[in-house]
């Protein structure tokens, strides 16, 4: 919750693509050998499906979320880890560079183009051929190098390689791996994602849901579309194109049975579920599988993230306005309640002009200002009453209006939100903070303010 300086448009990233498919055009040997610099952004809307994710190894902004916040397409959760002793230095190829968060699993992409995963694990979405929870980040097989984006869903997870393809492993109850057979079995090794036409430029997830935009602007979707979230209402064995997304698109965000695009103009268009006004377009409609206008936002938006039932922009204005759900504050409005969402988008009070990237939760939103700090608002507990701590201030109280996240007021280059947690990347560190719930009789995790994640 899909958050990376967080997203910037897709025109920023294509030539780290473009060079990533040209390198391995000329290679003698089969296997990748893009180099550090040459691996291509994902483009998300901030997610943190329940991913926020930051930019790849060697790149700039990207559109990126959700991070779940897996996938979000938004313009400032992400960006390199900064080198403090020397700017001129390259970066450790084992230091963090972008970071997706799912439901109760967290993702990085390393400088060196691995990926490093840690959470519950419920259904081998670490890649560890096992089920039982890890918080020591582990590496899926196939994904130590090669990698440029990764997204993380309930308990799936989705990387876009360096040549352009996609892969995915982890729970397939809906399809979500893409498989583009028909097959419902899970994966504890990655497998590739059939059908997409053309190398892609990003990759997006949340809940049973997984997406990508190619370098051709074109958004696909597969999984569940129980609320016509990728594009009608049939179970997508395999990609499929959705149509009114079919080009222009730089970014996605991805949140409960509904996902929002970020276009090239600078406007945003959500499709799904509309019961707590998720589409943003002042409408009452249940649900739409025609992607529709978010009212008032036809220019101007740099970063976008799609939380569990609201979503939230950030606008070259510097103002940053969200839409939807309420119930726990996630609006940063300063009023809280089942009855206090928004259809349209609302401005969240209280943050500093500036804003550089999006991510949300659940129940949850966070920013990253211009000064390289964290702020959160929303929902700072879990549904059992049990955990927390997501804000990151060392309670477990909600918050209607921003508050700063303990010990991180700069240096930050990147956020993601999980379902009930929140990561940041801060000179290549990865450090996070919440709860991560791993099932009965299994290992919880709880920080009520920052901790690093060794590893690297």
């Amino acid at each position: 919750m899909r958050y990376e300086r967080s997203w910037s448009a897709l025109s920023s990233f294509l030539p780290y693509v473009f060079a990533a498919l040209a390198l391995a055009a000329c290679s003698d040997d089969s296997e990748d050998t893009a180099r550090e610099g040459e691996r291509g952004p994902e483009a998300n809307v901030a997610d943190a499906g329940t991913n926020a994710t930051s930019d790849p190894p060697g790149a700039g902004d990207d559109a990126g979320d959700g991070g779940e916040s897996s996938s979000d397409a938004d313009a400032g959760d992400g960006g390199g880890p900064s080198n403090d002793a020397d700017a001129s230095e390259p970066p450790s190829p084992n230091a963090a560079a972008m970071i997706a968060a799912g439901e109760n699993d967290t993702c990085v992409v390393t400088y060196g183009g691995a990926v490093k995963c840690w959470g519950a694990n419920l259904y081998g979405e670490l890649g560890d051929d096992t089920t039982f929870p890890s918080y020591t980040p582990v590496t899926p097989a196939g994904w130590s190098s090669g990698v440029a984006r990764v997204a993380v869903g309930y308990a799936h997870v989705c990387a876009l390689k360096t040549d352009g393809s996609v892969e995915c492993l982890g729970f397939n109850n809906s399809t979500q791996l893409g498989l583009g057979n028909g097959s419902t079995d899970d994966h504890h090794a990655p497998v590739k994602v059939n059908g997409l036409t053309g190398p892609m430029a990003g990759v997006f997830a949340r809940g049973c849901n997984s997406y990508s935009v190619g370098v051709d602007g074109r958004a696909w979707g597969w999984g569940c579309s129980s609320s016509g979230q990728t594009g009608d209402s049939a179970l997508h064995v395999g990609p499929m194109p959705i149509n009114g997304l079919l080009a222009g698109v730089v970014g996605m965000t991805v949140g409960d049975y509904f996902a929002c695009a970020l276009l090239g103009t600078g406007g945003v268009k959500c499709l799904g579920n509309n019961s707590q006004g998720e589409l943003g377009n002042k409408s009452s409609v249940p649900s739409s599988s025609t992607p529709v206008d978010v009212w008032a936002l036809s220019s101007g938006v740099t970063s976008v993230a799609a939380g569990g039932s609201h979503a939230c922009a950030a606008k070259s204005d510097d103002s940053v306005q969200c839409w939807g759900s309420n119930r726990h504050g996630e609006l940063g409005t300063g009023s809280a309640g089942p009855f206090a969402g928004a259809n349209y988008p609302r401005p969240v009070s209280g943050l500093p002009a500036g804003t550089m990237g999006l991510a949300a939760g659940t129940w949850h939103t966070c920013a990253l200002t211009g000064s390289g700090g964290v702020m959160c608002w929303g929902g700072n507990g879990t549904p059992s009453g049990v955990g927390g701590g997501q804000l990151g201030n060392g309670t477990t109280d909600d918050s209607s209006a921003p508050v700063v996240v303990s010990g991180l007021s700069s240096g930050v280059t990147a956020i993601a939100a999980g379902g009930f947690h929140t990561c940041a990347i801060t000179g290549g560190r990865v450090m996070c903070w919440g709860h991560i719930e791993a099932g009965s009789a299994k290992p919880k995790w709880d920080g009520l303010v920052p901790v690093v994640i060794a590893g690297f």
